[in-house]
């Protein structure tokens, strides 16, 4: 047996309980549109930092406390964080990339050191 459709009167009934008013519907626009552009400004302030710290060879406690040690110019520390492969492996984090060091231990700049 094929199932029959509701009749008419059933969805009007359905769609007039889910309408809002156009006031409504502008608060509810506001409110996401203002909850949407918050939610891109702290993807952006994060994105923003993580950049400072991967061009300056730091982590989030040595940018506190002013530690350059690891700053081997802009190639290098982007090679440290993404490794060989950088230029691609950026957009997909399943893209393998060896890293030049071992993780435990980084080359130390010559410049800021001394």
């Amino acid at each position: 047996m094929l199932p029959t459709a509701p009749n008419c009167h059933s969805m009007v009934l359905i769609i007039s309980v889910f309408v809002l008013t156009s006031k409504e519907i502008r608060h509810s626009l506001l409110y996401f549109c203002s909850l949407g552009f918050a939610l891109v400004d702290v993807l952006v302030a994060g994105l923003c930092v993580q950049v400072a710290q991967i061009v300056r060879g730091q982590t989030r406690y040595e940018r506190k406390r002013g530690v350059l040690m690891y700053d081997n110019g802009l190639m290098c520390n982007i090679r440290a964080v993404f490794g060989e492969r950088w230029y691609v492996a950026w957009i997909c984090p399943w893209i393998k990339s060896p890293l030049p060091e071992d993780g435990a231990r980084f080359r130390v700049s010559e410049l800021k050191t001394k």
